[in-house]
């Protein structure tokens, strides 16, 4: 690690030679997507490894694309599974330098947990308000919970934030 100078605010830091911004306020500032690198990066290490595999001569399955409720949105044209409702991604604001995400706010959920055998694939994931989806908890869907269970406590869902 070592002193460096942020390319944005110009504040001093010390970081990996590597890095450029002091916080995340600054990338955020320059308009650093963290979902676009993290899916850069893992797409570079997927090529790396085809590479070393096929100079060891091995053949073994790639790594499945990155599974977040930004793939799912398209496909579920930006409404909650559990009460139908669309969701907000700008349903967010920082709090003492953190993200805080409100109750509107879209969220992956898994319809089998993983706690109970499901699996982080994209047949298991839907996406979800994170109010219904902490209503739903790490329970699977049960057959006496209905689309209209979910709606009426939509109707209840805090709306106040604390700023």
């Amino acid at each position: 690690m070592c002193q460096k100078t942020c390319v944005v605010c110009g504040g001093l830091y010390s970081g990996w030679p590597s890095s450029r911004y002091c916080g995340d306020t600054c990338r955020r500032a320059r308009g650093y997507d963290e979902a676009a690198f993290t899916q850069r990066r893992r797409a570079n290490n997927d090529r790396k490894y085809e590479r070393q595999r096929a100079h060891r001569g091995t053949t073994q399955p790639t790594r499945t694309p990155l599974l977040t409720w930004r793939a799912l949105w398209k496909e579920a044209g930006g409404n909650c599974y559990l009460c139908g409702k669309p969701c907000d991604p700008n349903d967010h604001y920082e709090k003492n330098g953190g993200w805080v995400t409100g109750w509107r706010y879209p969220t992956l959920d898994h319809v089998v947990p993983i706690r109970m055998g499901g699996r982080h694939e994209r047949e298991n994931a839907r996406l979800a308000h994170k109010w219904c989806n902490t209503i739903k908890g790490d329970r699977p869907l049960k057959c006496v919970e209905t689309r209209e269970d979910y709606q009426a406590a939509f109707q209840h869902m805090p709306n106040a934030r604390v700023i």
